[in-house]
Order: structure tokens, then sequence, then C-alpha cells
């Protein structure tokens, strides 16, 4: 198994990064990773190639412009994971952060695009949810009581508009084994609000919104709920399909 400690953290430029990628044939890059693949000429891509390899080089994670297997087995971990937390973070004044954190049941990576660069490293040992948490740069929230309330009242619009500093949305999605991806329908929100800075969460199917003081611990669990809510939908199918199959057996 590839350990990705052995290679990482390491920021990549990120035309590095697009290239690497698309040598890997890997399909479209993660939605909160997306950069224009670059070269509008062959003499324009050949530049970006050349330049890519020699970032390898100078990583010591390639040569001759392809990426050795500890760089390509983590791409393949953010192309195609099991579990991935990802979204983007606005901070005031600043350009938007792309964060992904993902894992293939084996292995978990952090990638998060950045001024530029794309920058990987392995997620910990902590839990997916915690370590995304733990990587950005989010400022906790004063004690106070967590309030659940209608989609549509008028104190949730007051909670949430407007923000004064940064701003955060982070999505969850999950893969079966036939690579089947299914995404959540609503995204967790941080917020720092004239209010204090709050998370915003609000599970699929339900038309309220739990709001409660931000911390790494309430975010992380934010998160992690709304993965489960995935993923029972997953086993109920499937448990179904099998009666299914066992009634029909039976007749």
């Amino acid at each position: 198994m590839t350990n990705a400690a052995e290679v990482f953290p390491i920021a990549l430029p990120e035309l590095t990064f697009v290239v690497l990628w698309e040598k890997q044939g890997l399909g479209d890059l993660p939605p909160a990773l997306f950069v224009p693949s670059p070269g509008a000429t062959g003499r324009q891509r050949a530049e970006v190639e050349r330049a890519a390899a020699l970032e390898l080089v100078r990583h010591g994670i390639g040569y001759g412009g392809v990426a050795d297997e500890r760089v390509g087995r983590a791409l393949k971990v953010l192309a195609a994971p099991a579990t991935e937390y990802y979204g983007w973070l606005v901070p005031p004044g600043g350009d938007t952060i792309g964060f992904v954190a993902a894992s293939d049941g084996r292995e978990s990576l952090f990638a998060k695009l950045s001024g530029g660069f794309v920058h990987l490293m392995p997620a910990g040992p902590q839990g997916l949810a915690g370590a995304l948490c733990r990587e950005l740069p989010l400022e906790a929230g004063a004690p106070a009581a967590p309030v659940t309330l209608p989609r549509t009242a008028p104190r949730l619009a007051e909670l949430i508009s407007p923000p004064l500093g940064t701003r955060a949305q982070f999505f969850v999605a999950v893969r079966d084994r036939a690579g089947h991806r299914r995404r959540c329908e609503h995204p967790v929100d941080y917020a720092q609000t004239r209010h204090g800075n709050l998370i915003f969460h609000a599970l699929d199917g339900r038309d309220r919104v739990t709001v409660v003081p931000a911390s790494v611990d309430a975010l992380a669990t934010a998160l992690d709920q709304t993965c489960l809510r995935l993923r029972p939908a997953r086993t109920d199918r499937a448990r179904r399909l099998r009666e299914e199959r066992d009634q029909t057996s039976n007749t």
C-alpha cells in the first residue's frame, strides 16, 4: 500500500497539477480543485509540460514528465474517493480557497487550491472530517445553545445575512463499489456574522436548519452526520434488491 506520508506534504503549481492529472487520464478534476486546462496552442502546451517535468524532478517525484507511482496513487484517491468532503472558503478581501479531503478506504488525502498552488498532504489519523476542519483557517464561535429553525424563518435570514468575514461552504459525497457517486443536497455553511461565528446545517430531506456556534468539533460532527445520511440509502436499496431477488427465487 502506498503511504502518502512518504511524498507529502507538497505544493505544486496549479498548472503542473493539471498536467499530471491529465497525463494520468483521471477525467474531470474535483470541483474544488478545478483549473482550466493550460495551453491554447501546441507550443504553449509544450512549454507548460516542460515546466511540469522540471517540477517533478525538483520535488523528486517523477522524471521525464511522468509522476512516480506514489503521486499517481494519491491522484487516484482524489479522482474516485469512497468518501469526500469538499468546498470553498472565501476570506474577506482575499482569493477563494478550494479544498478536498478524500479517502478510498485505505488512504486519505487533503488537497487545497490556493494562491496558484495545489497543496497536497496526508489527511491524518483523526478522521477525514476532523482533518479537513483542522487544516482550514476557521475561527470558533462563542458558546451558545444550538437553535433549529424552519428554512423560511425570518430569524434564520437574520442570522445568515450579512456575513462580515470569512465564509465557507462544505459538501459531502460518497461512492459505492460500482463507482456511483451521491452528493448531499444541502451544504454545511460556515459564516462569520454580527451574531458570531456560526455553522448552518440542514440534513437532506428536511426543511429545518440547525445553527450552532462554530468549532472544529461542531463542523466535523455536521459533516459526518451528512455523510451518514448519504450511506444508509445505499444500504437500504441493496437490502430491497436482495429481498426482491429472494422473493423471485421463492416463487
